[in-house]
């Protein structure tokens, strides 16, 4: 195997956990717009960083720290940071559009909006993908190592969100309970982040 496969299979691990971050972020906007008890505030209301915009910021001061960013590695930390910050924005302005469309979307629509979004989502991904391992190789095998272990527990946190979920689901009487309770294991996830 050669170097830059070893370092695309030992990114794994961070790619997937970042990408967590995007899609938890999605499937809590998304949970919010969802939720049937208020309409959603259309796009041009939002004035202040969103929810969504204040855990992207929080997570990036959270890996910064994490992951010990030299000067030196400042700039390739910034592009990363703009990158996961432009991603948010973007999803969260899709999920607001979305949303107001959720009133005049029949069952088909409803499913193409959903399916363009998670390519919205594969492609902020990959963005976020390219620029981090920028990042990684700027780092000292020590950083690189650190980042590794910071990105390993990510995922397994996610892991076993997930599989809470699921156990969620399986045991609701019904679709629409199953959907609430689903909706409030989001809404909690976010609130943790």
């Amino acid at each position: 195997m050669n170097s830059r496969m070893i370092t695309r299979v030992a990114s794994a691990p961070l790619i997937i956990a970042l990408a967590f971050t995007v899609s938890l972020t999605v499937r809590t906007t998304l949970a919010h717009a969802a939720d049937a008890g208020a309409p959603p505030a259309p796009a041009s209301a939002v004035k202040a960083p969103s929810g969504m915009m204040q855990r992207v910021e929080q997570r990036i001061a959270q890996l910064h720290a994490q992951l010990k960013i030299t000067a030196a590695q400042e700039a390739q930390w910034q592009q990363f940071a703009n990158v996961m910050r432009e991603n948010a924005q973007k999803m969260d302005q899709s999920a607001a559009q979305r949303a107001d469309k959720f009133g005049s979307l029949n069952a088909a629509d409803n499913m193409k909006s959903y399916a363009d979004m998670a390519v919205e989502h594969g492609r902020n991904v990959q963005r976020l993908a390219e620029t981090f391992e920028s990042l990684y190789n700027a780092m000292s095998p020590d950083q690189k190592k650190l980042a590794d272990e910071v990105f390993r527990a990510r995922a397994a946190q996610w892991q076993q969100r997930r599989q809470g979920r699921v156990h969620v689901y399986h045991s609701a009487n019904s679709d629409y309970e199953a959907e609430m309770l689903n909706q409030q294991e989001v809404q909690s996830l976010s609130v943790s982040h």
